[in-house]
């Protein structure tokens, strides 16, 4: 079974509507995940010599879930994190 797309041109030459035939097997659907089908893992991270602006814009990341192809904004999907050696951590400039 075929669906059809109407698509609007906007050039001036095309001011028509066209209609596409595709076939139903080739429209992609989004992925939603749920709370109960998310895995969340265990990360360790060395922060020694590590810059904190950097490290903490990446583990940030990785505690949203973004880093995840799955991600979904409304499900909690980011892994646990436990930083070592976090005294050890670079500042740079005059903070």
């Amino acid at each position: 079974m075929a669906k059809s797309f109407d698509i609007a041109f906007s050039d001036a030459k095309m001011q028509g509507f066209y209609t596409i035939e595709k076939e139903e097997s080739t429209l992609m659907k989004s992925f939603m995940a749920k709370a109960g089908q998310v895995e969340q893992k265990w990360l360790l991270v060395d922060a020694d010599g590590a810059v904190l602006g950097r490290i903490a814009s990446k583990l940030a990341m990785v505690l949203m879930g973004k880093t995840k192809p799955t991600y979904t904004p409304h499900v909690d999907m980011g892994d646990f994190v436990v930083v070592v050696n976090a005294e050890k951590v670079q500042l740079t400039g005059t903070k």
